[in-house]
C-alpha cells in the first residue's frame, strides 16, 4: 500500500483496536508483545522452554518465548516442520526474534510414523508450494525418507460427494474387519457432520473428534475429524475426503496443500484420497 492508502484505512485500525481497549480484549499478537514487554528487565520466569509447532508461532509469539529464558545453555529448544505451516501465513524468521539457531539446527530427514508410499503421496501434495526453514531459508525433500514400506495409497477421482459417500463405505466395511484405527478426515465441521449421519445410516459406529475431545486409542469407532483437529494424530489407515478444486474455499492455495499434506501424513500403514 501506498502512504496515501495507510493513512486513509488507519482511522478504521485505531476505532477496531479502541473498541477492543473499551471491552478489555486485546489480538493475541498484542499480547504476546504486552507480554515481551511486561518481561524487559525482569528475571526470566523459565531456565529452559521447549516448543512443538514451532512453523505455527509468529514473530510476536516467538519474541515473547525468547523473554520467557535467559540467554543461556539448553535455554531454548524448538521443533519444527514448515510442511505443515497450517495456522501462521506470515513466516517468521527466528534471528529476526532473537533467536540464534545458525550453526545449532538439525534436519530430522528418517520419517518413523508413514511408509515411504504414504510419504511420497503427501508430499506430491505440496507441488508448487514453497517450503521454508524456519530461518530465512528454503527447505527441500529430496533427502527425507521413511523407513518401512507398505501398500501403495490409493487416490479415487469421484464425479461428486455422494458417488464419494458410496466409495467411503465400501472402503470402511472392507477394513474395519481388520483390527485397524481408521480415520475419515475432511475439510470442515459441517462436511464431519455430514459424514457422521452417512455412516449412521450405513450402521457404521463412528465418532467425531471434536477441538477438546481427546482421541481413545483403543477405541474400535471410526473418527471423522478436520484437517486442522486431525494435527498431531496418528491411524493405521486414513481416508481423506476433499474436493478436487479449491474454488470457493476461502483458504490460501498453499495452505489447503498443506492441510492435505498433514491429512495424508496422519496415516501409518493406509491411506485412500477420494476427490470429488
Amino acid at each position: 500500500m501506498t502512504r496515501a492508502k495507510r493513512d486513509a484505512i488507519w482511522p478504521v485500525f485505531a476505532e477496531y483496536r479502541a473498541q477492543l481497549a473499551s471491552r478489555k480484549l486485546k489480538e493475541v499478537d498484542d499480547a504476546y508483545r504486552d507480554g515481551a514487554l511486561l518481561l524487559e528487565g525482569e528475571t526470566p520466569p523459565f531456565a529452559s522452554i521447549i516448543v512443538d509447532e514451532t512453523q505455527d508461532f509468529g514473530p510476536q509469539a516467538l519474541r515473547l518465548l525468547r523473554a520467557m529464558a535467559p540467554h543461556d545453555k539448553n535455554d531454548l529448544f524448538f521443533v519444527g516442520d514448515g510442511h505443515q505451516r497450517i495456522y501462521n501465513r506470515n513466516r517468521a524468521v527466528m534471528s529476526a526474534c532473537g533467536i540464534d539457531i545458525r550453526g545449532r539446527s538439525r534436519k530430522l530427514y528418517l520419517n518413523y510414523r508413514t511408509t515411504e508410499e504414504i510419504r511420497r503421496l503427501a508430499v506430491a501434495t505440496l507441488e508448487g508450494c514453497e517450503v521454508d526453514d524456519l530461518d530465512e531459508g528454503s527447505d527441500e525433500v529430496k533427502r527425507y525418507k521413511s523407513i518401512s514400506h507398505g501398500a501403495s495409497p490409493k487416490v479415487h477421482n469421484l464425479e461428486h460427494l455422494e458417488e464419494a459417500f458410496g466409495c467411503l463405505s465400501e472402503i470402511l466395511r472392507a477394513s474395519l474387519g481388520e483390527d485397524r484405527s481408521i480415520c475419515v478426515i475432511v475439510p470442515t465441521k459441517h462436511d464431519a457432520n455430514t459424514v457422521y449421519g452417512v455412516l449412521q445410516a450405513e450402521n457404521i459406529t463412528a465418532t467425531i473428534l471434536g477441538p477438546d475431545e481427546r482421541d481413545h486409542p483403543d477405541s474400535k469407532a471410526v473418527r471423522i475429524a478436520t484437517m486442522h483437529r486431525a494435527k498431531g494424530l496418528e491411524f493405521d489407515e486414513v481416508i481423506l475426503l476433499t474436493p478436487r478444486s479449491t474454488d470457493g474455499i476461502e483458504t490460501r492455495a498453499d495452505t489447503v496443500k498443506r492441510l492435505k499434506y498433514v491429512a495424508i501424513t496422519r496415516a501409518k500403514k493406509f491411506a485412500t484420497v477420494l476427490q470429488y
